[in-house]
């Protein structure tokens, strides 16, 4: 978003124009993704989220994340459409709550204000979308990670995006470390090979 703008009776977004396809679509047209590109990702959506979250004076909820709200361009994600954002100093103000059934948290069904675990909900939905893209599969700790940001229940969440980032990094730099401790041997059946 380049600029807010507004008049008497309406705001207007001033966002960025890009190219480039969702994520749903990145997806569907890879056989498989690695453990790398699904780290990155995985960064890069709670880098996203903490910089709503934290914005001053007034955090922004974002409540309707999706793969098709996440474009790629040229290895970046770039959160789009901001139509039912809402600054968190506004969320009593609600009158209709809006979201998808596949990634909004459950308790919106229930009339609860909203929190920023509405967003960590849907984050948690979206990194156990994209590990269904991956050819082998992640750290039992970090599928614990995930399994964390999408609780059902809100107080098994975690509590800040700041949190759910700390936790993937770590798993991140233990991932990159069991790579590079792997060692390779050749074995051949004949004499002197091996």
């Amino acid at each position: 978003i380049y600029e807010i703008e507004e008049d008497s009776l309406n705001y207007y977004l001033i966002e960025e124009y890009m190219e480039g396809e969702t994520l749903e679509e990145f997806l569907s047209n890879q056989s498989h993704i690695s453990h790398n590109t699904f780290y990155e990702f995985s960064t890069q959506i709670c880098e996203i989220f903490y910089y709503l979250h934290n914005l001053r004076p007034d955090p922004i909820l974002y409540m309707d994340l999706k793969p098709e709200h996440m474009n790629v361009c040229q290895g970046k994600l770039k959160l789009i459409d901001f139509n039912v954002s809402v600054s968190l100093s506004k969320v009593g103000n609600l009158c209709h709550l809006y979201g998808n059934i596949a990634y909004s948290a459950p308790e919106i069904a229930t009339g609860v204000s909203p929190s920023p675990k509405w967003d960590i909900y849907a984050i948690g939905r979206i990194l156990l979308y994209m590990e269904s893209f991956l050819l082998s599969p992640l750290s039992l700790k970090t599928q614990k990670i995930l399994q964390k940001a999408a609780a059902q229940d809100p107080a098994y969440r975690y509590e800040t995006v700041d949190e759910l980032l700390r936790a993937l990094a770590k798993e991140q730099n233990n991932h990159h470390q069991e790579l590079s401790c792997n060692t390779i041997a050749i074995v051949g059946s004949n004499y002197g090979c091996g």
